[in-house]
């Protein structure tokens, strides 16, 4: 089996981030009056035996991490409590065994094969900061509590790894070549997380695989490749690669057809567009203030630069339109563009010209940039700030070159997935793509409220996964379709009964 390394998003240390609104933080609200004697009904589904089979967000992982407080109010969790009452049964979950996220007992190899696992973030209002818990997690990577669980959702799982055999191998976990978040547990070393959910007879189900897919690539700016071959085997793949669409399709099919087999009506979700999460969102590309004295030092220091740049258009190695892309130059302002690194640019290495230019407002930011734009790459060099004399890397930036890959990849998957959900009667598509876009766009009102797609309201502390009312919210947005597709009469969730973080 591929390794898996770095199979869940690391933050890093959000020391000095720089966002385009500020964190919210909205408290629970006085909790409202729930109507009584409501009969609700499960319309032509079965609510008897649900099982959410998914990936980090289906699990309830928050604030970079997994936690039982995030496990507790995952959407599936949302939503099976109120199925309770239409005939719903126990909705197990694998609990982790604290609140500070992350294993203990980690290494990480010469190789860098084995990942290593942070505690949650958790927002430091005096200092105005995210900062990590630092505790040691109670959770150890080679303890295993296997069995029959509703909740199937494992962090970092793509949809290839539903199918793979031996990704929830425990003895494997430390040699970087399964993932810990089944490991500790899947049924048997050598089930896979599909057949942990059809062993148990699901009447009703929900599949939400493919975010992975494309978020690995995205979340490290591009680092990986669009595998645009149904013929390589996502065996070979790299941790960063977005699946070819065919295999998708192939890996779908077989996801939804064995489900239907073993009996489950159900909910398939569709693929969000991820650069409209925060985490490509909250951080701006203008966010160096210089004044005129160090903007004049600084484009001193680029004349070489610049005029070299010049001289490869004299001599028939780029154009014009590349020159004043990749020209350099500050102003007296306090919002002149970071410098980036950009491998699409002509290579001119060899004529001692890095690829590099100015961010454009087409470009995106990762929330992993902020903490490092204008720290210095070498203490004992003052001009070696990030984003002035030192460009940030690639895998803090996502160029609109980059982001046009992740939108064909988002649309093929979607467009399978609409196709897929058709050939099956009892199968639904809820469009997560849409709700995640309003979001960002106009933010939802819940009745009491509204909720938006910032860090703070609907996401968490990583600018990827959803808050607890982001997950009351969304659970609700996916019982309103239920009712519709089924018939069924399932009540609202409360979302004024969720925080929308957690402050230090």
């Amino acid at each position: 089996m591929k390794k898996i390394n770095k199979i869940v998003i690391s933050l890093g240390c959000l020391t000095t981030i720089i966002t385009s609104c500020e964190p919210e933080f909205n408290q629970p609200l006085e909790d409202t009056p729930i109507a009584e004697d409501i009969v609700q009904s499960s319309g032509d589904a079965d609510f008897s035996k649900f099982i959410a089979l998914g990936a980090s967000i289906t699990a309830g992982y928050s604030d970079g991490a997994l936690f039982i407080d995030g496990q507790d109010v995952a959407f599936p969790k949302l939503i099976a409590e109120q199925m309770q009452a239409a005939g719903g049964g126990t909705f197990t979950t694998p609990y982790m065994n604290d609140n500070i996220g992350g294993f203990a007992g980690v290494y990480e190899d010469e190789d860098n094969t084995i990942p290593t696992f942070a505690s949650r973030f958790v927002y430091n209002f005096a200092a105005g900061v995210p900062e990590r818990i630092n505790n040691t997690p109670a959770n150890d990577i080679t303890a295993s509590i296997a069995g029959n669980y509703s909740n199937i959702g494992i962090p970092g799982a793509k949809s290839f790894h539903a199918l793979a055999t031996g990704y929830g191998n425990l003895e494997a976990v430390t040699l970087g070549l399964a993932n810990p978040y089944f490991a500790r547990m899947a049924t048997s070393s050598t089930a896979s997380m599909l057949e942990d959910v059809t062993s148990q007879n699901p009447t009703f189900v929900s599949v939400w695989l493919g975010g992975n897919d494309i978020l690995s690539y995205a979340s490290y700016g591009g680092l990986g490749v669009y595998q645009d071959s149904p013929l390589v085997s996502p065996s070979e793949y790299g941790d960063q690669d977005i699946t070819n669409p065919l295999q998708y399709q192939g890996i779908m099919q077989a996801v939804v057809s064995n489900l239907v087999v073993a009996g489950a009506n159900g909910v398939v979700l569709n693929i969000p567009s991820v650069t409209d999460l925060p985490f490509f969102t909250a951080v701006n590309h203008d966010v160096i203030p210089m004044d005129a004295a160090t903007a004049t030092a600084t484009n001193t220091a680029y004349e070489a630069y610049n005029a070299g740049l010049l001289a490869m258009q004299t001599n028939g190695f780029i154009d014009a339109d590349e020159v004043e892309k990749r020209t350099i130059n500050f102003e007296a302002s306090t919002s002149n563009a970071v410098v980036i690194t950009d491998e699409s640019l002509t290579d001119l290495t060899a004529y001692g010209l890095p690829s590099m230019r100015q961010a454009t407002s087409e470009d995106s930011m990762l929330l992993t940039a902020s903490s490092i734009i204008g720290t210095l790459k070498d203490d004992t060099d003052p001009t070696s700030v990030y984003g002035v004399g030192e460009p940030l890397g690639d895998e803090f930036v996502l160029t609109a070159d980059e982001q046009e890959l992740v939108t064909m990849a988002t649309e093929s998957y979607n467009t399978i997935l609409e196709d897929l959900v058709a050939n099956y009667d009892g199968i639904m598509l809820f469009d997560a793509n849409t709700i995640v876009s309003e979001l960002k766009e106009s933010g939802i009102n819940y009745g009491e409220g509204m909720l938006y797609g910032v860090i703070g309201s609907a996401f968490s502390l990583d600018g990827i996964h959803l808050t607890p009312r982001g997950n009351a919210v969304f659970a609700n947005k996916m019982i309103e379709a239920i009712n519709d597709y089924f018939g069924s009469t399932l009540q609202d969730v409360d979302p004024t009964i969720y925080n929308t973080g957690t402050l230090k």
